[in-house]
């Protein structure tokens, strides 16, 4: 269903080396550790509305819209919604079934 997906593993080493270029890029860890692994592996598009990727090169953001879907909002995560409205986005995206 999802053959354009890839799930990568990561390891300590690499969640506390994505902490300090983080720190260099001025970005939230889980971002920088998403950069680091889409240059390890040579991925040039991510899919986000997260705007920090915007400024990272070599990066491409997709899609080029300003529509957000359930998924979009869910994965935006603390810096848009409390504890509550994730729960809710969350068991809304298991409804969808993605």
């Amino acid at each position: 269903m999802h053959d354009n997906i890839t799930i990568h593993g990561v390891t300590r080493e690499a969640y506390l080396a994505a902490i300090e270029l983080a720190d260099d890029l001025k970005l939230e860890p889980n971002d920088a550790l998403a950069i680091d692994t889409m240059k390890q592996n040579n991925i040039t598009e991510i899919y986000t509305y997260d705007q920090d990727f915007q400024t990272i090169q070599g990066i491409t953001t997709l899609p080029q819209t300003e529509q957000k879907t359930t998924l979009d909002l869910a994965g935006s995560g603390a810096k848009h919604a409390k504890p509550k409205e994730m729960k809710r986005l969350l068991n809304k995206l298991r409804k969808e079934d993605l």
